[in-house]
């Protein structure tokens, strides 16, 4: 009898077992791989980055594949004074197109700029985020400006602190640059890049 009783008892405690490891939340192949925080500008290649995908809030990060209409197409391009302090980054980034004819068109008429960063601390950069827009010239302007139809205008988007680092392979950027907007003012959201 005692023999039995064991035998059921280890047979619930296994079964027990087995059932929670089933349960368990599947490994963010990318967020749950180590993150290092860029330490210095000059660490920071320039030229153009691809967009791989996203990190928003509690979601598993999300890779585009080639067939990823339009998001295939995002990029950065990252401006560089000389080796050590960055210029700027620029974002392209893409949606469906109204237009039947075409497949893509960028979101902001001008790509979306991060500009004036100072690293703060490692993976902190201070920086302004900005977009700019043309804007028809008055008659009085037309007339200061000859052969000039419009000017640009910049208008700040975002001024504040920007995380930014490296994760799994890829160039990781909280995002500030995107059209996304945060479900609250907490939720973190990460842009992942791959250098061209």
């Amino acid at each position: 009898m005692k023999k039995i009783l064991l035998f059921l008892a280890c047979s619930t405690l296994f079964i027990g077992c087995s059932k929670s490891d089933d349960n368990g939340e599947e490994i963010d192949p990318v967020f749950s791989q180590e993150y290092t925080p860029l330490k210095s500008f000059q660490d920071l290649e320039s030229g153009r980055y691809s967009y791989a995908g996203n990190k928003i809030g509690d979601r598993k990060t999300g890779l585009i594949t080639e067939s990823t209409l339009c998001k295939k197409d995002d990029f950065i391009m990252i401006y560089k004074e000389a080796t050590v302090a960055l210029d700027s980054i620029s974002y392209f980034n893409y949606r469906r197109a109204e237009d039947k004819d075409k497949d893509c068109e960028m979101i902001f008429e001008f790509p979306r700029i991060l500009r004036n960063a100072k690293l703060k601390q490692a993976g902190i950069m201070a920086s302004v985020i900005t977009d700019d827009n043309k804007v028809l010239l008055t008659e009085e302007e037309k007339k200061e400006n000859p052969g000039k139809e419009y000017k640009i205008v910049r208008k700040t988007h975002y001024s504040g602190d920007v995380e930014i680092g490296y994760q799994a392979g890829y160039l990781r950027i909280e995002d500030r640059l995107s059209d996304y907007s945060r479900t609250s003012k907490n939720e973190k959201v990460y842009l992942y890049f791959k250098k061209d």
